[in-house]
């Protein structure tokens, strides 16, 4: 088993806190994710041997844990071969848009015209002055678009903790 659901719990000291991460819990109602309010009582019950100083949680019953992200990613790039997909490693060059849309790009290895660009990774010489000065060095390339599913976290950004 590659994801296990166990839910996910973000801790509050305080409801000032909690009430501070209104802008976070607030875009994840509009993603559609179910979330659970916990007071101290309810937080005890999920989790008796949980630090006292916790006294609000938000807990997200639906969220699962990667046991083994690179298996995953391992498995979701095999299926993405089987279903018709091509992986290619080359140094981007140029990207050249049409109607907003990456159309073709330019590497190391030859153009390629493209239906859906996925970023592998994103990385440069040396630090960007900007974002958009960041250019991919790993790309996926499909005929159609590819379904994604993004879920809010409470830390996005340069530097944030994945936790």
């Amino acid at each position: 088993e590659l994801l296990v659901e166990r839910g996910q719990l973000f801790l509050y000291e305080s409801r000032d806190e909690l009430e501070g991460d209104g802008f976070g819990l607030e875009l994840r109602r509009r993603a559609g994710v179910v979330m659970e309010v916990l007071g101290a009582d309810a937080l005890r019950q999920l989790e008796p041997a949980l630090d006292h100083r916790f006294s609000h949680a938000v807990f997200l019953p639906g969220q699962a844990q990667c046991l083994n992200p690179h298996r995953l990613v391992q498995e979701l790039a095999a299926q993405f071969v089987a279903d018709g997909g091509r992986i290619e490693r080359a140094q981007v060059q140029r990207l050249e848009t049409r109607d907003g849309q990456v159309r073709r790009i330019v590497t190391d290895a030859g153009e390629r015209r493209i239906g859906t660009l996925v970023p592998g990774r994103l990385a440069c010489s040396r630090p960007p002055a900007s974002p958009s000065r960041w250019r991919p060095s790993a790309v996926i390339t499909s005929p159609s678009p590819i379904p994604t599913t993004r879920r809010a976290s409470r830390r996005c950004g340069p530097g944030a903790s994945s936790s």
